[in-house]
């Protein structure tokens, strides 16, 4: 006799969004999971590479993203901020549409990197940046980590 079939399910499956027409991981290594020894070997901290040449890697801000989130996981700030900053240089002043949720994280995630590294003009300035995008495209009520920074800079002043 065969035992009873199993049960059916579903499998909720989440992409990494698409920013360009490649996967947001290096190919075949395994630095999807494993950080560099020296983050600033990281293929996405490298000298921007114009066009269709190098590694995906050094042009897919989603890639970069990730590697930014990564290195704020890991508390290596300055790393973090730099990858954010590439990811920013990306873009530039123009955003596609897709893209602004993107460029949004990445002022606020180097915002919080700055205020770990006690730079807090810097993060009122990337809040400011990304309140203002955030604004154009839609609408926004509240702004915690622009008020701390506001807040650290008038007591910077003070003292």
């Amino acid at each position: 006799t065969l035992p009873p079939p199993r049960s059916g399910g579903a499998v909720k499956i989440k992409f990494t969004p698409k920013l360009l027409p490649a996967p947001a991981r290096t190919k075949g290594t395994d630095a999807d999971t494993d950080m560099p020894l020296d983050p600033l070997q990281a293929p996405g901290l490298v000298s921007r590479v114009s066009g269709a040449e190098g590694d995906i890697s050094q042009r897919d801000p989603a890639w970069l993203k990730a590697r930014g989130d990564r290195y704020y996981m890991m508390q290596d700030y300055s790393s973090a901020a730099s990858a954010y900053t590439h990811v920013l240089n990306q873009f530039g002043d123009k955003i596609i549409g897709q893209a602004i949720d993107c460029v949004v994280a990445c002022y606020s995630n180097r915002a919080a990197c700055c205020l770990h590294r006690r730079r807090y003009h810097d993060a009122a300035a990337d809040c400011g940046h990304a309140l203002s995008i955030m604004s154009k495209a839609r609408c926004v009520t509240e702004y915690p980590r622009s008020e701390e920074a506001h807040e650290r800079c008038r007591q910077r002043s003070i003292a």
